[in-house]
């Protein structure tokens, strides 16, 4: 394939995002609800729990393109290079740390498991919340790149199939051409010469009103040397 069949990756955005929506609140409805069974003596609020869990868990269907772009791009025709392994690695880090860097703020602001933890600040959610947060973000991470090479690779198999139906299909067009072009002007012109043959044989008393005077020539200046329909002129007919 061309650079261009390879480095391009149509993707639908919004279906993404909104894709992602919906798995991210499926997310945060099942770990807030487990949670919230079970600590349900401690008097926290599912709302808090509920809100926590989608403020962190929406940061990855904005991203998820970005991701999936890359991972189309990620194995060129020589397999996987260690320049877009190493891209990917930043990539990767910079996406984790910013996902930690906003996700801190709303764990701040919306305070999930109080009254337990009342005071808490940035540095004591980060330590807490690290442990749970950067394995599961490599592991969201890494399956964005591989859904994106993977669906890299069918839109490519997919775009190879429709180059060769075309090319089946033009060349399945074009032999039918040219078979037709082959065909009609000798089909023709030994149909109506024969016609004309057993006419002017004298087996006939009398010829059929419907069947007009046959010419080879007239045939053969219609349809010209290369067997293709050319217009002829009234005074050339005659």
């Amino acid at each position: 394939l061309r650079a261009t069949d390879r480095d391009s990756l149509s993707l639908p955005t919004r279906r993404v995002i909104g894709a992602g929506c919906v798995v991210a609140v499926f997310l945060a409805l099942s770990l807030s609800g487990q949670l919230y069974l079970s600590m349900i003596s401690h008097g926290h609020s599912f709302a808090r729990l509920f809100s926590a869990e989608l403020a962190r868990w929406l940061y990855w269907p904005f991203v998820a393109p970005l991701v999936l772009r890359f991972g189309g791009r990620l194995i060129g025709p020589r397999g996987l290079e260690r320049r877009q392994l190493g891209r990917a690695a930043v990539m990767g880090v910079v996406l984790i740390g910013l996902h930690v860097f906003f996700s801190v703020p709303f764990v701040l602001y919306l305070r999930p498991l109080w009254p337990m933890q009342p005071n808490w600040d940035w540095f004591v959610v980060a330590e807490s919340q690290l442990p749970t947060w950067i394995p599961t973000d490599l592991l969201l991470f890494g399956l964005l790149l591989v859904g994106g090479n993977a669906y890299a690779v069918f839109q490519r198999a997919r775009r190879v199939e429709l180059r060769q139906s075309r090319l089946e299909t033009e060349l399945a067009r074009a032999q039918l051409d040219a078979l037709r072009l082959e065909i009609q002007p000798h089909f023709l012109f030994n149909t109506l010469n024969s016609i004309a043959a057993q006419i002017n044989s004298g087996r006939y008393q009398r010829k059929p009103a419907h069947v007009i005077l046959f010419s080879p020539k007239l045939l053969q200046a219609k349809f010209g040397p290369d067997g293709a329909e050319q217009v002829l002129k009234l005074v050339g007919e005659l």
